[in-house]
């Protein structure tokens, strides 16, 4: 905080997130009704993933002009990969 102002100066976040991958894919693979194409490699998955971000700050310019504008997206981009056989954004 800053004294003169009172208005925030920095923010300082660290955050850790841990996702069990032996029951991600036995949650995705009931969501697909058991179709496990073989040679996915989903039956072996096990352990943990672990992600760490840690995000600092800084607000120097309070009389900045700020202008937020959408995203294009490419019309050339490739799709979506397919989810154990099925369409990853349809689910068909």
């Amino acid at each position: 905080m800053r004294d003169g102002d009172g208005r925030v100066e920095s923010v300082d976040t660290d955050m850790t997130m841990a996702l069990d991958m032996g029951k991600m894919v036995s949650l995705l693979t009931n969501q697909y009704g058991g179709q496990v194409p073989s040679g996915s490699g989903a039956a072996g998955v096990s352990g943990s993933m672990v992600m760490k971000i840690t995000a600092n700050n800084r607000f120097t310019d309070y009389g900045a002009r700020i202008t937020v504008s959408k995203p294009t997206v490419d019309p050339n981009a490739p799709g979506l990969p397919s989810l154990f056989g099925r369409n990853a954004t349809t689910g068909a």
